[in-house]
């Protein structure tokens, strides 16, 4: 099944639609920035837990997908959901920094959702090295429970990986 997509209805309305964000290393999405400033930027929570299941690989128990990690667009399951998602809407305008190690301004990509947020990582590859990616399992914020696809997903993985 697909996503559903539900976006927040001042920015649908709005009549100028400018995404920002900074175009880092993302554990399971490739990148930060882009698509992400829409979803899950604007989107609701139903959208965003839809959406991140899809870094995990589709059969039960399998684990993360292969491409859902840092640097990867192209094959990744996440992040096209997302740009899918945002072209739905899609904004005006895309502001995207890129940032070193060090968190310093290396660069700006601006112009469409997709070419705006290429440059800027293209920027963010030339800046820094991606970081390793080593978690067996998602980071649920003390206090909350993930939705049940989620938890049944996170537990299938770390159940393999001992």
């Amino acid at each position: 099944a697909g996503t559903p997509v539900w976006i927040n209805k001042l920015f649908v309305a709005a009549p100028l639609r400018i995404v920002t964000g900074a175009a880092n290393y993302h554990d399971f999405a490739g990148f930060s920035g882009g698509p992400k400033g829409v979803l899950p930027g604007v989107a609701g929570q139903r959208s965003i837990n839809a959406n991140h299941v899809r870094m995990f690989a589709a059969e039960p128990g399998g684990g993360f997908h292969p491409t859902a990690m840092n640097g990867e667009t192209t094959a990744n399951p996440t992040w096209s959901d997302m740009a899918e998602a945002a072209h739905l809407v899609e904004p005006d305008f895309l502001v995207n920094v890129a940032l070193n190690a060090r968190q310093e301004l290396v660069a700006v990509g601006a112009g469409t959702l997709i070419g705006g947020h290429a440059a800027a990582c293209d920027s963010a590859e030339k800046a820094a090295a991606p970081l390793p990616t080593t978690s067996t399992s998602a980071q649920i914020p003390s206090g909350k429970a993930p939705p049940a696809g989620i938890a049944a997903a996170v537990a299938s993985s770390a159940s393999d990986s001992r």
